[in-house]
């Protein structure tokens, strides 16, 4: 008797009938550029709660029909006077990544001997959320931070899913 693998397509069409070859490739579409099958794209939903005037929480929600690998960057004005520290999801500071000119994105490091057997994403409809704080020099009034959430690191169109503005007072 033989087995059907249903994560193998053994068939090449309908592109909507999940396990055949152009369903894989319009998911592999749909994660890689953010896009439905109008070209429309995913959202990411970025939103703020401030914890103090010098600290605040930016969740990032996807609110897409397929996983993603979300790409944050923050800029701020103040850099002379006010420092400001990143940390991710597990409290670890990240705020080169996010004020670098790649942004960061969910990294997960196995640890020795571990086998990772598939990637760390964001699912439709789940969340994470990042630290922001803000330290400033004598005198320093504030800084005011942009945070942008694209799809992922290789977003091809490049585009800002969404984006918030805040002020930091330390």
């Amino acid at each position: 008797s033989s087995t059907k693998r249903h994560w193998m397509p053994d068939r090449v069409v309908p592109e909507d009938s999940p396990y055949t070859y152009t369903w894989a490739a319009k998911q592999a579409i749909k994660f890689l550029k953010g896009l439905d099958e109008n070209g429309t794209p995913y959202p990411l939903q970025l939103r703020l709660k401030k914890k103090a005037a010098s600290h605040v929480e930016v969740t990032i929600t996807n609110r897409g029909e397929v996983a993603c690998n979300p790409n944050i960057q923050a800029f701020h004005e103040a850099k002379a006077s006010v420092s400001l520290t990143w940390l991710g999801p597990d409290q670890r500071d990240i705020t080169s990544e996010v004020m670098g000119p790649q942004g960061w994105s969910i990294r997960y490091l196995p640890r020795r001997g571990e086998v990772v057997r598939e990637p760390k994403l964001l699912d439709p409809g789940q969340s994470l959320t990042l630290q922001c704080k803000a330290k400033a020099k004598p005198g320093a009034k504030g800084t005011t931070v942009t945070v942008e959430a694209f799809w992922n690191p290789q977003d091809p169109a490049g585009i800002v899913r969404d984006r918030i503005t805040f002020t930091l007072t330390p």
